[in-house]
């Protein structure tokens, strides 16, 4: 029901259309922050690569995620992640 309310709103939709794919980007960053929560840090860096091929914002945040990677995993897994980030 709420899907429709927002889909027949107009002003929404303009809205939606000049985001430039955000959503897309911040939908990839949440499902990379759980992927890591769970103990997963290659599929969240597989993610991470995912949000950085939609845009280049998630630069931004690449220091503080590597350094989580370093912190909770160790260096080899930090070593893997760097790979696979910039190897994809």
């Amino acid at each position: 029901m709420i899907a429709l309310i927002l889909l027949a709103n107009g002003e929404d939709r303009s809205q939606f259309v000049q985001m430039y794919n955000d959503e897309i980007m911040i939908l990839y960053i949440v499902i990379s922050i759980y992927q890591a929560m769970k103990g997963r840090p290659i599929l969240s860096t597989f993610f991470i690569t995912m949000a950085l091929g939609v845009k280049a914002g998630v630069l931004l945040i690449l220091p503080a995620f590597l350094g989580q990677i370093q912190y909770n995993y160790g260096t080899i897994q930090l070593i893997k992640c760097i790979v696979l980030l910039f190897g994809f």
